[in-house]
């Protein structure tokens, strides 16, 4: 299933920080717990939704491709 979503990335003093938006579902700026940045990898986690996200971002594109996971694999 695919579903836009839509990450807010700032750095605070060296640290990132990012909220979390899924314009489909109604829901805004949902904070996020973990954000960091590797190269062009990125990994966020938001443990309110049990969830998590890992991409690499395409900077001529201005966008980031990747997975979203929420919940366990069953």
């Amino acid at each position: 299933m695919s579903l836009p979503l839509v990450f807010h990335i700032a750095d605070h003093n060296g640290q990132y920080r990012a909220t979390l938006s899924s314009p489909s579902q109604g829901a805004i700026d949902i904070p996020c717990d973990n954000t960091s940045i590797t190269g062009d990898s990125i990994y966020i986690s938001i443990s309110q939704l049990g969830a998590n996200f890992k991409g690499v971002m395409q900077h001529e594109e201005r966008r980031i491709v990747g997975t979203f996971i929420q919940g366990m694999a069953l």
